[in-house]
């Protein structure tokens, strides 16, 4: 058995870049570069559907959002340090007619849960920011985007599981893992303001005057 640390990266409107990972559990003899294959076999899905059930979320992304990069680690089992890496190029943009996108900052977080309630057996990763529209007129994310966004997260891990590559949470504490069960996503925004370290801010002042 061979933990790997799987992710995906990608660029922003503005200079700013977004970055997701999962952990996978590959119990049977592949190589770190077939873990690396299975993992852009998934994020085809993810991104551009299957062609049958899903269409993909880069529907609900402009064109502006891209990914460029996808990395596999391998972990020691008995450290939880990588071991040996791969990388390579995958570029998909997004496809959404609309060039308007929502901030740097805005995202939405797909959680990973494993069989048990606790805390330790909840996960997630936060997707980049989507196009404008998919939010309604309270500020949540609409259905119809919500529902498309948590088919596509299950066709994902699905892709995964039948190339035998176990999507998992990794307990870095314990070097143990718990099998995800479950996914779901949820209608609130979520932030991640490091997504705003190189975006250059520009300002308009004005004077107040003097009493």
């Amino acid at each position: 058995m061979t933990i790997y640390l799987c992710s995906a990266r990608g660029s922003l409107p503005g200079g700013e870049v977004f970055q997701f990972s999962l952990h996978i559990n590959d119990s049977g003899a592949s190589t770190i570069t077939d873990v690396l294959d299975g993992w852009a076999s998934a994020l085809d899905t993810l991104w551009s559907g299957d062609g049958v059930t899903v269409d993909g979320i880069s529907l609900h992304y402009t064109p502006l959002v891209s990914f460029q990069t996808l990395r596999v680690s391998s972990l020691d089992a008995g450290t939880g340090r990588q071991t040996d890496a791969v990388e390579q190029a995958y570029v998909h943009a997004g496809t959404h007619a609309s060039g308007v996108c929502l901030p740097q900052e805005v995202s939405i977080a797909v959680s990973t849960r494993g069989a048990s309630v606790n805390r330790r057996n909840r996960g997630r990763f936060f997707l980049p920011p989507p196009a404008a529209d998919v939010a309604d007129n309270n500020g949540l994310v609409a259905a119809t985007p919500l529902g498309d966004i948590a088919d596509c997260a299950q066709a994902f891990l699905n892709v995964l599981i039948v190339s035998s590559l176990t999507p998992v949470l990794y307990h870095r504490d314990l070097l143990t893992s718990t099998t995800i069960v479950t996914v779901d996503v949820g209608n609130v925004f979520d932030a991640q303001r490091r997504r705003r370290n190189k975006l250059v801010e520009t300002r308009q002042s004005r004077p107040v005057p003097t009493p």
